[in-house]
């Protein structure tokens, strides 16, 4: 993930933050598993977006595109925490 910072802060409404696909299908092939019709080796996860942290909201930016990104300024460092602290939210896809 990459994010622009200001003095090491990511800031509220911006359209970037950690890249979502609503499904397997709207992922470009070079992302998307080879079991979903892709050519990664790599599997997708899931995540309900009710079990979002109150600091991370979802953006929808495109019918096929959306992200996780900071309802306040914080750290990036911050950010990339509370996200991993999502982790045993996500579910791996079949």
């Amino acid at each position: 993930m990459s994010l622009p910072t200001l003095s090491g802060y990511v800031h509220t409404g911006r359209e970037e933050g950690m890249s979502v696909a609503p499904s397997p299908a709207d992922l470009p092939p070079h992302y998307r598993p080879q079991r979903h019709g892709g050519t990664s080796a790599l599997p997708c996860w899931s995540l309900d977006l009710d079990l979002l942290p109150s600091k991370i909201e979802h953006v929808t930016t495109s019918p096929t595109h959306g992200c996780l990104r900071v309802t306040e300024a914080m750290l990036l460092s911050a950010f990339q925490t509370i996200l991993c602290a999502t982790a045993s939210s996500w579910e791996q896809l079949p």
